[in-house]
């Protein structure tokens, strides 16, 4: 048993808005993929958040939870139930892996649901420019996507995840670091 797509949604920020953070794009992109699903936020069980570029470079606390709380998912935590009732909680968070985290996600939600752990899952990511004043070079439009997620039969959707490096391509891998700030001397840095 795969993952299947039910719906996806994108968002990309409002004309009126001169900067919409990577939580609000999220969130829209989230409502969408929801909207076109057909189901409420209250039916996620699981909330994967996989964008990069945060919102002023933040990386603790988790994103997760305030895309949770702006789509109105459930908060409530499994161990703040009241005995004896059925309330749902959504489980959300990060999970950080560069360019590969979105593929990572359908790898983890599919998991998820394949165990039978989850019945929907809501994959998220969005990438904004962490601080529009002082970065220079990055040259992308801000945008999100989601996609919800659910089980799918015996011969559907997403199966046998498998990811694997190959050495003999190591030398296409090229990345660098500048600083331009004006309190810290330049430097650059090459990792391949």
């Amino acid at each position: 048993m795969g993952a299947i797509i039910e719906a996806v949604g994108t968002s990309l920020p409002r004309r009126r808005l001169r900067r919409e953070g990577s939580v609000a794009l999220s969130v829209r992109a989230g409502r969408e993929a929801l909207g076109r699903a057909g189901i409420d936020a209250s039916e996620i069980d699981i909330l994967i958040n996989t964008g990069v570029y945060r919102d002023r470079n933040i990386c603790e606390p988790a994103m997760a939870p305030f895309i949770q709380r702006g789509l109105g998912a459930n908060s409530t935590s499994p161990g703040r139930r009241s005995a004896g009732t059925e309330d749902a909680s959504t489980f959300s968070f990060d999970l950080s892996n560069g360019s590969c985290g979105w593929l990572n996600g359908l790898q983890v939600a599919d998991g998820f649901l394949a165990s039978g752990r989850a019945r929907r899952v809501l994959l998220v990511t969005s990438d904004v420019d962490p601080a529009p004043k002082v970065s220079r070079g990055l040259d992308f439009a801000p945008a999100a996507a989601a996609m919800v997620l659910a089980a799918g039969g015996p011969d559907t959707g997403f199966t046998a995840f498998r990811f694997e490096s190959f050495a003999k391509h190591s030398d296409l891998l090229r990345s660098g670091i500048e600083w331009l700030g004006d309190e810290a001397p330049r430097f650059g840095a090459r990792n391949a």
